[in-house]
C-alpha cells in the first residue's frame, strides 16, 4: 500500500544483506517499472458506531431517550466532542456533545445541528464520572438534558438539569449509523466520514424511542435495568464489558443492534461502577463497563493496494525489501520471507523481534528530546553524554501525528498507549534509521548488523518472526539446532514464551545476542492479529504508565507489566534479565574465572586470557551498552550456569538500575555506585543436548562487523554458532 504525491513510481524488490547493503533488485516483472501514484489519506480517532439497519423500527423514530456515563479525560478541547450522535444533513439527526469550552449540548433536528439546543450551565471536570442523559418529546418540543456527576462535592456539584421547548417534530437521521465517541462529518451513508472526536471514556450506552420520566432516569442512575424501567422502549443498550476482547459491541437489548468500534480504542477499562475492591478482571468482569476513545488512535490505515507480488517459491528466506522510488526519492519498506510453511533451509533460525519493531514504531519521543535538550533540561542528561541529533525521520514523524503511536508514547488526554498496529507506515523501521539517542542502528537497523555478518561467515539461516513464534509455538522451533535472537527483543507473549521452553526443553539451542529481552507481557488481538496489546501498570516506566485498575489486558485478559512479576523472569530462559539502561559510553566484558572452566573452552578460542571483549563497537563504542542484563540465581539463572563475563565497574552514573531493582527514588544506583548495573555474559547447557548462550546487552551486535568482522566479538560469537550447529 503505497501512498505518493507524484503521478508515478517505480518498484523494486532487494534481499538485505546488511545494515546498509542489499542485492541487485531481484528479476520479477510483475513489480517491474511504472505505477501510478495517489495520495491515501491516513485518519486517526477511535469510535463506535452501529449501522442504520440495525436500529431499524416498524416506525420512524419520534420521541427518544439517550442515556450514558462518560468521563472526559479533556473536557475543554477548543473544539466540539461528539458523544453519541446520529445525524445526516438531509434529514437532521440528534446527540450529545461537549462543547469547546466543556459544556455539554443536546442538539436534535436538522435546523439547529450547528449550534446546541440544550446547553448545560455546569462544566464538566476532566477524569470526573457523569451520568449524562437527554430526552424529546416531538408531539410538545420538550426537550431535556441531564448532567449528574457521580461523586458530588457540594460547593462545584456539576449537577445540571436543562428544560426547553423546541419545534415539534420527528428528530430524523434514521438512515444513518448510531456512532458513539464521534458524529459523521455531514455526508449521507455509507460515505460519511467521523469526526469531532470524544477524548474519553463511554459506559452503558442506551437509546430509547420514548422520553423518559425524571423518576425512570433516576432509576436508570441507580442502576435500574432498561428494560425493567422502560420496557418496550428500550431499543438499544451496549455493554462494554461484553466481548471486549472483540471489536464488537453487543446490544443487551434483544433487539440485536450490534455494532463493531473502529481505530482500536481501549477495552477493558474501569467503568463508573467500579468498586476498586477487584483488580482482576475475570472476577468482576461487569465492573470493566467502559471504553477509552482518543483521538489520535491508529488501528488500520486501511489503504488500497498499488501493487501486488507473489514470492516465488524458489526464493530464500530473509530479509526483503520494497524500495519505491518517485523523482528521485526513494523509500525502502523492509518485509520478511519465511521457509516454507512446514520446512526449513538451514539448521540456524534468525528470529527477528518483530513485536519490538511495531512497539516502538514511530516513536516521537525523539523530537521531544531533542528540544528539551537543547532547551537546557536535564531530563537525559542524567542517562547520556552526547547531544540529542533528530535526522529527517524524526522531524518527519514530529510533521505527521497522523501515522498513529509507539507503546513509549502517551495520547494527547495523558494516558498510555495500551496498543500498536503494523497495518500503517512505520517509518521507524528502515535499514538506514538511526536511533536519536545514540546516532547509531538501533531494532531493526542493528538485526541488519546480524544479518550482515552471518552472509558475511557464509552462514545459511532462515529468517523467521515473533509472530510466527506466538502462531506456531514451539513446533516452528524444533525443526533448527540454533535460534538467534536480535538485538532487542523485549516484548514477548504466553505463547512465544512457551515455545521457546519446550525448544529448549527438547534439545534445541539458543543464542540471546541482546538486551532487555522477554520482558513485557504481550499480547495479540484474536480478530486484528496485527494489533499488540501491552500494559506495563502502575509502575514508574517512562511514557507507559497506566492507571489503576487496568492492568488486564483486553485481548486475553492476562495480567500485564512485566514477566518478572509473574514469576516468569527472563533469567529462567536465557540466564540474564533486564537490570540497567544508559547511553553513556558502553565498555567492553572482562573474562571471569568461569570463563575458564572446561566447559566454556570452546566459546574463548583465539580469545587472550585477559583480553577485553568488546571494548570497540558502532554503537556508544562498546558492546555493553544501551539496555543490559545480569545473572541472578534469586531471579531464576541456572546454578549450573557459567557467568563467563561482565561489564561490572566499567560504566559511569549515565547507566542507571531499573526502578523495580532500587525500591526507592535515591541516587546511588548508577554504574559507578552499583555493581548490579552490568551485563553478563553466561553459557548453561540445557536438557538433551542443548545449550543457551546470552550476552545481555543491546549493543552486542553493534560490535559485530567491526573491523569487518575482525574483533573477538565477532570471534566468540562465531565459536559459539559453529559448536551451536556441529
Amino acid at each position: 500500500m503505497v501512498s505518493c504525491d507524484q503521478p508515478t513510481f517505480t518498484v523494486e524488490v532487494v534481499r538485505l544483506t546488511g545494515y546498509d547493503k542489499r542485492s541487485a533488485p531481484l528479476d520479477d516483472p510483475t513489480v517491474g517499472g511504472l505505477h501510478p501514484g495517489r495520495l491515501q489519506p491516513l485518519r486517526t480517532g477511535s469510535y463506535g458506531h452501529v449501522a442504520a439497519d440495525r436500529l431499524s423500527t416498524e416506525a420512524p423514530l419520534v420521541d427518544l431517550t439517550i442515556q450514558f456515563w462518560c468521563m472526559p479525560t479533556m473536557p475543554v478541547r477548543g473544539r466540539p466532542q461528539a458523544l453519541l450522535s446520529r445525524y445526516s444533513p438531509s434529514e437532521g439527526g440528534f446527540g450529545v456533545w461537549i462543547e469547546p469550552d466543556g459544556h455539554l449540548s443536546f442538539r436534535i433536528g436538522s435546523r439547529t445541528m450547528a449550534r446546541p439546543d440544550l446547553r448545560s450551565p455546569a462544566g464538566l471536570v476532566a477524569w470526573q464520572w457523569y451520568f449524562v442523559a437527554a430526552t424529546y418529546e416531538a408531539a410538545t418540543g420538550r426537550a431535556r438534558l441531564v448532567q449528574r456527576p457521580l461523586a458530588a462535592w457540594g460547593m462545584q456539584s456539576g449537577h445540571a438539569l436543562v428544560e426547553r421547548v423546541l419545534p415539534t417534530g420527528a428528530p430524523g437521521g434514521v438512515d444513518t449509523p448510531l456512532i458513539f465517541a464521534a458524529t459523521s462529518n455531514g455526508q449521507s451513508a455509507p460515505s460519511w466520514q467521523p469526526t469531532d472526536f470524544f477524548n474519553g471514556k463511554l459506559d452503558s450506552p442506551r437509546l430509547f424511542n420514548r422520553a423518559l420520566s425524571l423518576p425512570e432516569l433516576a432509576q436508570l442512575e441507580a442502576g435500574g435495568a432498561p428494560s425493567d424501567v422502560a420496557g418496550d422502549a428500550f431499543l438499544g443498550g451496549w455493554d462494554f464489558s461484553l466481548n471486549i476482547a472483540s471489536v464488537r459491541l453487543v446490544d443487551v437489548s434483544g433487539n440485536e443492534a450490534h455494532g463493531q468500534v473502529v481505530n482500536m480504542p481501549a477495552r477493558g477499562m474501569t467503568g463508573h461502577a467500579w468498586s476498586a475492591e477487584v483488580l482482576d478482571i475475570s472476577q468482576a468482569p461487569e465492573q470493566w463497563s467502559a471504553i477509552h476513545f482518543h483521538e489520535d488512535d491508529l488501528e488500520d490505515a486501511g489503504w488500497s493496494p498499488s501493487f501486488e507480488w507473489s514470492v516465488p517459491a524458489t526464493i530464500r528466506s530473509g530479509v526483503y525489501a520494497a524500495v519505491l522510488t518517485a523523482r528521485g526519492e526513494s523509500d525502502c519498506v523492509p518485509f520478511f520471507v519465511r521457509p516454507p510453511r512446514g520446512g526449513q533451509t538451514a539448521k540456524i533460525a534468525l528470529l527477528m523481534p518483530t513485536m519490538t519493531y511495531v512497539a516502538y514504531a514511530n516513536y516521537r519521543q525523539s523530537a521531544e528530546a531533542g528540544e528539551q535538550m537543547s532547551g537546557g533540561a536535564d531530563i537525559y542528561g542524567r542517562v547520556t553524554d552526547r547531544p540529542i541529533e533528530l535526522g529527517p525521520t524524526d522531524a518527519f514523524l514530529k510533521s505527521h501525528p497522523e501515522l498513529g503511536l509507539s507503546h513509549y508514547e502517551t495520547h494527547r488526554d495523558g494516558t498510555a498507549t495500551y496498543y500498536s498496529s503494523r497495518l500503517r507506515p512505520i517509518v521507524t523501521m528502515r535499514p538506514r534509521y538511526h536511533y536519536w539517542m545514540t546516532h547509531a542502528p538501533r531494532h531493526f537497523a542493528a538485526d541488519l548488523l546480524l544479518v550482515e555478518w552471518l552472509e558475511g561467515k557464509n552462514v545459511e539461516y532462515d529468517v523467521i518472526t515473533d509472530e510466527e513464534l506466538h502462531a506456531e509455538g514451539g513446533d516452528l522451533l524444533q525443526k533448527y539446532r540454533d535460534v538467534l535472537t536480535g538485538s532487542h527483543p523485549e516484548y514477548w507473549t504466553d505463547p512465544m514464551l512457551r515455545g521457546l521452553e519446550s525448544y529448549l526443553g527438547a534439545g534445541g539451542s539458543l543464542m540471546y545476542l541482546g538486551g532487555n529481552g522477554l520482558c513485557w507481557v504481550t499480547s495479540v488481538h484474536p480478530e486484528c492479529p496485527h494489533v499488540f496489546e501491552v500494559r506495563k501498570g502502575v509502575f514508574f516506566v517512562p511514557m507507559g504508565n497506566g492507571v489503576a485498575g487496568e492492568s488486564c489486558h483486553s485481548t486475553t485478559g492476562e495480567r500485564g507489566g512485566a514477566w518478572r512479576d509473574r514469576g516468569r523472569a527472563p533469567q529462567r530462559l536465557v540466564g540474564v534479565g533486564t537490570t540497567a539502561m544508559g547511553w553513556g559510553p558502553a565498555p567492553g566484558y572482562t573474562r571471569l574465572p568461569d570463563s575458564f572452566d572446561p566447559r566454556a573452552a570452546f566459546i574463548f578460542e583465539g580469545i587472550a586470557p585477559d583480553e577485553t571483549i568488546g571494548d570497540f563497537g558502532l554503537v556508544l563504542g562498546g558492546a555493553a551498552g544501551d539496555e543490559i542484563d545480569r545473572f541472578d540465581l534469586s531471579l531464576g539463572s541456572p546454578p549450573h550456569a557459567l557467568l563467563l563475563a561482565s561489564s561490572t565497574g566499567r560504566h559511569t552514573n549515565h547507566y542507571q538500575l531499573l526502578p523495580w531493582d532500587t525500591q526507592t527514588f535515591l541516587l546511588g544506583h548508577g554504574g559507578a555506585e552499583d555493581s548490579r548495573v552490568r551485563a553478563d555474559m553466561t553459557y548453561f547447557e540445557t536438557a538433551r543436548g542443548g545449550a543457551v548462550f546470552s550476552v545481555g546487552s543491546i549493543n552486542w551486535i553493534g560490535s559485530l562487523t567491526f573491523n569487518e568482522a575482525v574483533n573477538n566479538v565477532s570471534k566468540v560469537t562465531e565459536n559459539v554458532l559453529r559448536r551451536f550447529i556441529a
